[in-house]
C-alpha cells in the first residue's frame, strides 16, 4: 500500500533537479528511495512517493544541509491575510 495511484514499489522523490538542495534534503529522510526530475516544479516543492515496498524513514537524516549560494524562497502570497486588529471607524 503506498500513497499514490501511481503504480510503483520503491520510494520515489521528485522535485526539479537531481541535485536541488531541496531534493538532496527530502532523499535523505528516505533510504532506498529513487529521484525523480520533473522539470515543471519550478516552485521548489518536493513530492515523496511511497511504494508498496517502503524503505523507511530515517529520523537521524540531517534537518539542514549547507548550500553555497542563494537560496530562493516561494514568493509571498499574492492576497493579503485578513488583519486580526479591527480598522479604526471615520472620525475617531
Amino acid at each position: 500500500m503506498g500513497n499514490t495511484e501511481d503504480r510503483i514499489k520503491q520510494t520515489i522523490i521528485v522535485g526539479g533537479a537531481k541535485d536541488s538542495p531541496e531534493v538532496k534534503l527530502v532523499a535523505g529522510f528516505f533510504p532506498k528511495s529513487v529521484i525523480q526530475v520533473d522539470a515543471a516544479k519550478v516552485d521548489h516543492s518536493v513530492t515523496v512517493k511511497v511504494g508498496t515496498s517502503y524503505g523507511g524513514f530515517n529520523a537521524k537524516a540531517p534537518a539542514a544541509l549547507p548550500v553555497n549560494g542563494p537560496v530562493c524562497l516561494p514568493a509571498p502570497s499574492a492576497s493579503p491575510s485578513p488583519s486580526t486588529s479591527p480598522s479604526p471607524s471615520p472620525g475617531s
